[in-house]
């Protein structure tokens, strides 16, 4: 069972989502995440490149805690990439991420 699949069954996937009102990240310029969430390859994403983005919101939202969450992630940009981050994320993360943020699921 992967960490993604072990965190939303211990209900922690919940806890680590922010509010609407914290999400605090950038809509243009760099991100850096620390090595404990990207440890492969330049931990750097311009949040303007929507490929880059979407690693690095799909890393967030798979391994991140909810600081990192709120720092990082711009709500706007979430609610753009909403859709392609659906097809990439595990299920049972959209499910959660859905029923916390009800307005995702409109997307």
């Amino acid at each position: 069972m992967g960490i993604n699949q072990r965190l939303a069954r211990t209900g922690d996937v919940a806890a680590r989502i922010p509010a609407w009102n914290e999400f605090a990240g950038p809509q243009t310029g760099f991100v850096e995440l620390p090595n404990r969430l990207y440890w492969s390859g330049a931990p750097a994403f311009d949040v303007e490149n929507p490929p880059r983005r979407l690693t690095l919101y799909t890393t967030l939202i798979g391994d991140g805690q909810r600081a990192d969450l709120a720092r990082r992630i711009n709500r706007d940009l979430l609610i753009a990439d909403w859709p392609k981050i659906r097809m990439l994320t595990a299920r049972v993360l959209i499910q959660t991420w859905e029923s916390l943020l009800p307005e995702l699921a409109t997307v």
